[in-house]
């Protein structure tokens, strides 16, 4: 299963009933509602990455990953 990491353009924007910041935040596919999905990806406000399962959560005290994301916005 992909995750999703979704970061706002600002230092904070909501959306979806979600606060999302530049720091960005990870969510599994599965967590979010189709019209939570469409409302995020139709936000000018938001860059969405698809990252792959395996990759660490978005934790600023964690390590980055080597392998490259795919970034959708």
């Amino acid at each position: 299963m992909y995750k999703l990491r979704i970061a706002s353009k600002c230092d904070q924007f909501r959306r979806a009933g979600f606060v999302f910041t530049r720091e960005g935040r990870d969510f599994h596919v599965g967590e979010l509602t189709e019209p939570q999905l469409r409302a995020i990806a139709e936000e000018s406000m938001l860059a969405v990455t698809v990252l792959s399962a395996d990759e660490p959560e978005n934790d600023p005290g964690a390590a980055s990953s080597d392998k490259p994301a795919k970034k959708v916005r």
